[in-house]
């Protein structure tokens, strides 16, 4: 998952484009190895193994640093609303990454639009 994040990182200059190409390299990736979902969702529900809970905390904190540091820099850049902390917005736009809210990639949630429409 950090290669893939790194590849968006430097392949995508904009930050609104980059949260975008974030959320699809997600959602291809899971649409091509559907069986890593089931991953995602199986801390508690299956036996409980320390050695999987513990990967799946690694893979989602890559992903938050990932996406913290894009939503920081288009805060900066003044193409996020800087009206939330970004590590609000993070938690806010993390919890739909890995799942099956595909819209969302395509909703560009976390752009300020022009004075229409509503923030984050």
């Amino acid at each position: 998952m950090d290669e893939r994040l790194t590849e968006v990182t430097v392949r995508v200059n904009d930050p609104a484009v980059r949260v975008e190409a974030m959320f699809d390299s997600h959602f291809k990736f899971f649409t091509e190895y559907p069986h890593f979902l089931m991953a995602i969702f199986a801390t508690g529900v299956l036996d409980q193994s320390p050695a999987l809970d513990k990967g799946i905390a690694g893979l989602m904190e890559v992903k938050r640093r990932h996406l913290l540091a894009t939503i920081k820099e288009g805060q900066s850049k003044g193409v996020f609303t800087d009206a939330f902390p970004a590590e609000l917005l993070r938690h806010d736009a993390n919890g739909h990454l890995p799942a099956a809210h595909a819209p969302l990639a395509h909703e560009r949630p976390l752009v300020r639009p022009d004075e229409e429409g509503p923030r984050w």
